[in-house]
C-alpha cells in the first residue's frame, strides 16, 4: 500500500533521515460541540447579593496537535488506511526510503473539557462609612481529557488531566474593595487546588 518494492531494506539505519518543522496550509477548522447552562439569582431579601452558576461542556474534534518523528511513522502504518494525515507528512523515495518526515501542526486530536462556573457578587451601602464590594468568582473542572490521535496505537488512549499540574480541579478568586470618597482599597485572594 505504501508503494514498497517486494525485498525492500532500509537504509534507515546508515543515513540520517532529514526532519523538518513547518506550517501546514491545509490545516481545517477545529470544530466544537457546545453546551452551557446558566442561572442567576438576586435575592430581594439580601439587597446587594447577585450569584451566578453556570455549567459547561466542550467536544473538540479535528484539534491541532504536532507529533514526533517516531509516532508519525508509527500512526502512519498502524491506521486502517494509508490515506491520513500522518503519511501525508512522510516524503519517500521511489525505492521505498524515506527522504524527509516533516513535522507539522495536523487536525486529528481531541479535547473535552466538563466544568461549573460559579459568582457571587455582594454590595454594602454602609452610608458614611462608604462602599464594600465583595466578590467571588470560581471554576469546579470536573472533566479534562484529551485523546491525542484517536484510532492509533500510540495516541488512542484518553489522557485524564484534571488535577494534574496546569489544570487545577479548582480555581478561585475573591476580592474585596472598600471605597469612600476618593479612597479606595482592595484586596485579592486566588486560590489553586492541589496539583500532580
Amino acid at each position: 500500500a505504501l508503494g514498497i518494492p517486494a525485498g525492500f531494506v532500509s537504509n534507515a539505519r546508515t543515513i540520517n533521515i532529514r526532519t523538518a518543522t513547518s506550517g501546514n496550509p491545509d490545516l481545517s477548522v477545529e470544530k466544537a460541540d457546545t453546551l452551557t447552562l446558566g442561572g442567576a439569582f438576586t435575592p430581594t431579601f439580601i439587597p446587594g447579593l447577585t450569584a451566578t452558576v453556570d455549567y459547561y461542556r466542550i467536544e473538540i474534534a479535528d484539534a491541532i496537535n504536532v507529533f514526533g518523528p517516531q509516532d508519525i511513522l508509527n500512526n502512519c502504518v498502524d491506521l486502517d488506511t494509508i490515506s491520513n494525515n500522518f503519511c501525508s507528512s512522510i516524503t519517500r523515495a521511489a525505492g521505498g526510503d524515506i527522504l524527509q518526515i516533516r513535522r507539522q501542526q495536523i487536525n486529528v486530536s481531541q479535547l473535552r473539557r466538563t466544568g461549573i462556573d460559579f459568582a457571587v457578587n455582594y454590595n454594602i451601602d454602609m452610608a458614611s462609612s462608604g462602599q464594600l464590594n465583595l466578590a467571588l468568582v470560581g471554576t469546579r473542572t470536573l472533566e479534562v481529557e484529551t485523546v491525542v490521535a484517536p484510532g492509533t496505537v500510540t495516541g488512542s488512549a484518553i489522557l485524564d488531566q484534571n488535577g494534574e499540574f496546569g489544570f487545577p480541579k479548582w480555581k478561585a478568586r475573591f476580592s474585596a474593595n472598600w471605597e469612600l470618597e476618593r479612597l479606595s482599597l482592595t484586596g485579592t485572594l486566588n486560590y489553586l487546588s492541589n496539583m500532580v
